[in-house]
């Protein structure tokens, strides 16, 4: 197995011999590839500040929710955000299954009924619990329904309901953190999921 990656480093190095050489061997000047290297120099410290802003913007972004959501916000949002994808929702189901089966295995105290079965909520409940969703996120009235039907009615009256919420002064009941508490580091956990993000 020794013998493999050395071979491997080896083919490496001679492959980045050949790049270089190749470079060197460029119709352009000396000058002209230090021109080039300057520009791209310019352009990635550009790309690197950008970045870094995006990722001390995304600490604040974190450190906001956790403050008004608690300290599982930065999960709960994660959850929200794949459960909005096409497959998010089959991945979901399997980590909660999965986790179900480890603490049934292990003797925890998880005695409830669970089931993935089949949605049998109402068509009306579910379109008011659409619109209230919609709502709260803030999105416009638009429902997927046509006016003739009452999903329509009861998705607009779950998006006025959203709404509500919005308008109401729920901001005031959150207990924000001391200044000492806001001076405080980021613990190094919040931003897990920015890496991604660039």
């Amino acid at each position: 197995m020794g013998r493999r990656k050395k071979q491997v480093d080896i083919e490496d190095a001679i492959a980045d011999k050949d790049a270089d050489e190749k470079r060197k061997n460029s119709t352009l000047t000396e000058d002209e590839q230090r021109a080039l290297l300057f520009q791209h120099k310019g352009a990635y410290e550009k790309a690197l500040a950008d970045k870094k802003a995006a990722d001390a913007r995304l600490k604040n972004v974190c450190k906001i929710a956790k403050a008004e959501l608690g300290k599982g916000a930065v999960a709960d949002i994660k959850d929200a955000i794949a459960l909005e994808q096409p497959e998010g929702e089959a991945a979901h189901r399997a980590e909660i299954e999965r986790q179900l089966r480890i603490a049934r295995w292990m003797g925890a105290s998880v005695r409830t009924q669970f089931s993935f079965s089949e949605d049998m909520t109402p068509s009306v409940d579910r379109a008011y619990e659409e619109g209230k969703r919609a709502g709260l996120k803030g999105d416009p009235a638009s429902p997927p329904h046509d006016p003739s039907v009452p999903q329509y009615g009861k998705w607009m009256e779950g998006w006025h309901a959203g709404q509500g919420v919005l308008a109401s002064d729920f901001r005031k009941k959150i207990d924000m953190p001391s200044e000492a508490e806001e001076a405080a580091p980021i613990n190094a956990d919040v931003p897990e999921f920015h890496a991604a993000a660039h």
